[in-house]
């Protein structure tokens, strides 16, 4: 498909995403457009980060509305239903929060927060990798520690 095409596709796209969002979404200022209160942004925040400077909205918090990533706080992607959700190894509080469908928000031995990340049944190799890279790790500490004796 050329570039052009798939461009125009995704611009009707986020035409017809504005179309059916409600009024207030549908009117509300992105990531870095002049504000005067919270209600007037998308993310819901108006913030004046600098002493005299105008007051702008601030980024979009995890599943807020978004058309593009930059729109959405630090660490963060714009998923295709327009709203700021988290990546793969993101911080979650749910699955819901994950972009892809097919990830888990879930903990992970040594990690403190819940994360987006593939399902146990997604890694059936995972055994099998912890497995080859015990072996790996053997082997590059024998070959290490021949070199040494040497």
């Amino acid at each position: 498909m050329p570039y052009g095409h798939k461009r125009k596709t995704h611009t009707v796209i986020m035409i017809f995403a504005c179309c059916i969002m409600s009024t207030d979404c549908a009117q509300c200022k992105w990531a870095n457009e002049n504000c005067e209160r919270d209600k007037q942004c998308c993310s819901g925040r108006c913030v004046s980060l600098h002493t005299g400077t105008t007051p702008r909205c601030g980024s979009s918090p995890l599943n807020y509305p978004c058309f593009f990533g930059y729109q959405c706080e630090q660490g963060l992607d714009c998923d295709n239903l327009y709203r700021c959700c988290a990546p793969f190894w993101a911080m979650c509080s749910n699955t819901q929060d994950c972009c892809d469908d097919s990830h888990i928000c879930r903990h992970e031995y040594g990690i403190m927060y819940k994360r987006c990340l593939m399902s146990a049944a997604e890694r059936p190799h995972a055994k099998a990798s912890r497995q080859s890279l015990v072996l790996l790790s053997v082997v590059l500490l024998l070959t290490f520690r021949c070199h040494i004796t040497f």
